[in-house]
């Protein structure tokens, strides 16, 4: 089974899902560290679109 991307809507619910198990829980435990971990993985993988998107962009430019 190969996996499907991540929609709009995954990534809302996933990070839904990793806050709720996160500070009110006490983020120094195990779902709390997860939770954590969750949140930092989802921070890069959007730092990882917009460097994507922007590496296109640039490549759609005109030679100069």
């Amino acid at each position: 089974m190969t996996a499907q991307p991540l929609t709009a809507d995954d990534v809302v619910r996933i990070e839904h899902r990793a806050r709720r198990a996160g500070p009110a829980n006490c983020w120094t435990g195990t779902s709390g560290t997860l939770a954590a971990d969750v949140i930092r993985l989802l921070a890069e993988r959007n730092r990882l679109l917009v460097e994507i998107a922007q590496r296109d962009e640039r490549r759609d430019l005109p030679a100069r």
